[in-house]
This record gives structure tokens, C-alpha cells and sequence, in this order.
């Protein structure tokens, strides 16, 4: 008997074992406290995290049912690597039903608070509050593993960061119900990890990736012929990785920004120089990175005409970008980008600022036209997590001539309030050889919260 008929029948009985852990408890709190209203999460949220839910489960079942369906999708893993995933499976399901014990007649699959519901601090829940999700991760990671498809990776990943961006509107229910308790609750767990390890957790994302570069079985050597593809002048980024031992930076010479804040009656503009991205392939597949913002200027204008100037050092940021697929051959791409960052000045010096992952696809048109795609979620201190997307086209206009077209869109939640960031945007790039371009462009705001219009002149190159 092959592995992928071995995995594939294990994969149909850690199914059944879920059903028969979770579905006694799910029956017995929706008896005990009646169905509970999925609207308060949001239209949008609801809808978008049941679809992406769907897509990720038909593509595994789809694949445990006849593989050759989903081949399109597969990703070349060890035979290793996918053991792994069926074992990160197997330990999944004990830890849920330990979540479900001590979770009790208080499950539900939404936001809201059963009226009679009681907090738990038991069990898991005495380190975190939301140990569900946390092994549900672990879940959907030995799925994407398992299978080896692209397909079910992508679409975990983005059912992962929907429940993260649902999770900050169901605290907010949970403080509602709970007051201070809940407080008191938040102030000594964390959300999905233990309090005190949160910052390894999240610097652990990095730590993922360059542990995944080790094992993804190399593409050809240093990909002498590949073209160059840069995370600029678009807001899209590249699903292609730097090729192995090459580095490439990528930098404005200007960028300038013209914003303003409604609500708080407030005008604004920045202006940052030289802000770089330096790049190593570090592995056919993958890439390090570093982004730096040397200097910035930020001047607001205030009611009554008071102003206000900061000025100096921006954030230093740390990623690893890892090609799932396409890197060297095929129509399609797609790559998974981990984050994080720090600030350089302020209190807040040297902590952990932004972090989150990005998740970027290329797909070939027709007269060397190319579609791109890009999914992130990502999470600010203090600040809840905010989604974002974009897609562009990108076309050649003229001998080493090209230009992009682009839509934008960031939203910081899923509540009838939250701010949406959209902006359309559109460039130009010029081919300066093989392994270097000059690009221009700008962004302008079609949303209140958007920034009013950003102009930039930018450079790339590789050696």
C-alpha cells in the first residue's frame, strides 16, 4: 500500500474521530442554550469565512477521494514532511476534546455569548483564552501538510486569518457579558498563546519559514534564467523569491503621501527617502529580507491651525518569503510571506511591532500580460487585526516600457464601523537590463480612510 493511500484513509478516519469528539458537545450546548444568531459577527465575515471554509474542506476531500482531482495543486513535499502533517493531525484531536470538556454547554460556532454561558478559566483556558482556534491551527497545518496541495494551504490560511480577524469582535461580546472579569482574564492569558510566550510565538512565524526552506525540495540551482520580479512598483507583492545566493534591492528614491483624518479634523503629509528592501535568496524557493526606512517626515495640521512634525528612523521589518509553487516553471505562483516588525525610536523601541503573513499568486495571460493577487492579515499592537487584498494587472506597453493597474483594499475588522483603505493605483516601469528598473507611479483614495494620493519614483536591481 502507497503513502498517499496510507494518508488518504488516515485522513478519512481523523475526520470520523472529530465528528465523534466534537459532535456530542455541540449537540448538547445547541439543546441546552438554543441557536444563536451568526449575524453578529457581520454579513461580510460570515459569508467570506464559511466560503473560504468550504473551498479548504472540498479540496482535501476532493483529494482523499481521488488525488489525480487536485493535482493541479500539489506541492512536491518530502515523504517526511507529510508524516508530520498526519501526525500534528493526530495530536489535534485529543486537545480539542479537552477544549470541549472544559468549554462545556458554552460552545458555539459564532461571536456571541449563550445567555446562560459562564466564563471558563479551566483547563486550557487557564493560559488562553481562545485554545480552540490555537489547536485548530495545528489542525489546519497538518492538513495543508498532509495533502501537499497548494489549494488546501491557501485556503487554511485564509480561514485562519478571517478567525483571527473574528476573534477581536467576539472579545468584544465576551467583555460586554463579562466586565471586569473578563478583563481581569485578559490581563494574565494571551489570546491564542500562552501570555508570557506571546513574542516568541510571533517571532516563531519566522522561525517556521527558515525551517521550511530547509526541507522543500530544491528547484533548479540558482536559477540562472529566471527574470527579475520585485515586490514594487504595485502594492502586490511578488510570489517569486530571489534566486539562491543573489541579492536584489529594491528602493524609492521619494515617496510622498497626502492624507487626512475626517473625524479628528486633522490634514496631513509624509515624506520618506530611500526606503529599501534588501533581499537574499537563501534557498531556490526562498528569500530573506529586510526593510528599512531611514527617514521619514510626517507633518499634521490640526483644527485651528496648530501643527505637529515627527521626524526620523521608521520601522526596521523582517521577512521570509517561501514559493510554494512556480518559482521556475508553470502559468502559476504562489508564495506565503511571514512578517514582522519593530520601531527603531520611542518607548516602544526594539519590541515587537507589526507582524501578521501575506500571501501572494501570479498567474500568466496572454501577451505577456500578468495577473496578481495578494491576501494579508496582519495585527498591530493594542490595535485589532486588519485584512487586506489586492489585485493587479501589469502589461507591456512598449519596447522595455510596462505599466500596472491595481485595486487596493485594507479593513481594520469586520464591524458595521470599521474603516475600509481602499485606493486605485497605477505605474510605470522601464527594463534597464535583465537585472535592473526604474518604476513610477501613483495611489489615489477612493475611501474616506484611504490617504488622498501618493506619488513615488522607485529602482530595483540584482547581482
Amino acid at each position: 500500500m502507497s503513502l498517499e493511500t496510507v494518508l488518504r484513509l488516515f485522513g478519512a478516519a481523523a475526520l470520523l474521530a472529530m465528528v465523534a469528539v466534537g459532535g456530542p458537545y455541540r449537540l448538547r450546548a445547541h439543546r441546552a442554550g438554543g441557536a444563536v444568531s451568526r449575524l453578529g459577527e457581520g454579513l461580510a465575515l460570515m459569508i467570506g469565512l464559511r466560503a473560504i471554509a468550504a473551498v479548504w474542506a472540498l479540496g482535501f476531500t476532493l483529494w482523499m477521494i481521488e488525488p489525480r482531482w487536485m493535482a493541479w495543486a500539489q506541492v512536491p513535499l518530502p515523504s517526511g514532511l507529510r508524516v508530520l502533517g498526519a501526525l500534528l493531525i493526530a495530536g489535534s484531536i485529543p486537545l480539542y476534546a479537552w477544549v470541549f470538556h472544559h468549554l462545556g454547554l458554552n460552545l458555539t460556532d459564532t461571536v456571541l455569548v449563550r445567555r446562560q454561558a459562564a466564563l471558563v478559566r479551566t483547563g486550557p483556558y487557564r493560559w488562553v483564552r481562545h485554545p480552540l482556534y490555537s489547536f485548530g491551527a495545528v489542525f489546519v497545518a497538518g492538513w495543508a501538510l498532509m495533502t501537499a496541495n497548494g489549494l488546501v494551504a491557501v485556503a487554511g490560511l485564509g480561514a485562519a486569518a478571517l478567525i483571527v480577524v473574528r476573534t477581536a469582535i467576539e472579545e468584544r461580546h465576551l467583555l460586554e457579558r463579562f466586565g471586569n472579569a473578563y478583563r481581569e482574564y485578559m490581563a494574565t492569558t494571551g489570546r491564542f498563546v500562552p501570555r508570557r510566550r506571546s513574542q516568541i510565538a510571533q517571532l516563531a512565524l519566522i522561525g517556521i519559514g527558515v525551517v521550511a526552506c530547509t526541507i522543500v525540495p530544491p528547484a533548479r540551482a540558482d536559477a540562472p534564467g529566471r527574470e527579475l520580479s520585485t515586490d514594487r512598483p504595485d502594492r502586490t507583492e511578488s510570489a517569486y523569491s530571489v534566486p539562491k545566493g543573489r541579492w536584489q534591492i529594491e528602493l524609492d528614491v521619494i515617496n510622498h503621501v497626502q492624507f487626512s483624518v475626517p473625524e479628528q479634523d486633522i490634514d496631513g503629509e509624509a515624506l520618506a527617502l530611500v526606503p529599501f528592501n534588501l533581499k537574499y535568496g537563501i534557498h531556490p524557493r526562498a528569500d530573506l529580507q529586510l526593510v528599512v526606512e531611514p527617514w521619514a517626515r510626517t507633518l499634521v495640521t490640526m483644527s485651528g491651525g496648530v501643527e505637529s512634525k515627527d521626524q526620523g528612523t521608521g520601522d526596521i521589518t523582517g521577512r521570509i518569503k517561501l514559493n510554494l509553487f512556480g518559482n521556475d516553471g508553470g502559468r502559476a505562483a504562489l508564495a506565503v510571506m511571514p512578517f514582522v516588525s519593530t520601531p527603531t525610536r520611542g518607548s516602544n523601541r526594539g519590541q515587537i511591532g507589526t507582524y501578521g503573513v501575506v500571501t501572494p499568486f501570479a498567474f500568466a495571460l496572454r501577451g505577456d500580460r500578468a495577473f496578481g493577487a495578494m491576501l494579508v492579515v496582519a495585527k498591530d499592537p493594542d490595535l485589532d487585526p486588519w485584512l487586506g487584498g489586492s489585485a493587479t494587472i501589469g502589461s507591456p506597453l512598449a519596447g522595455d516600457l510596462a505599466g500596472f493597474v491595481e485595486l487596493f483594499a485594507v479593513r481594520a475588522g469586520f464591524d458595521s464601523g470599521a474603516p475600509s483603505d481602499v485606493t486605485a493605483d497605477g505605474g510605470l516601469t522601464y527594463a534597464l537590463g535583465p537585472d535592473a528598473q526604474l518604476d513610477a507611479g501613483v495611489y489615489v483614495g477612493l475611501s474616506d480612510a484611504a490617504e488622498h494620493w501618493r506619488v513615488f519614483l522607485g529602482f530595483s536591481a540584482r547581482r
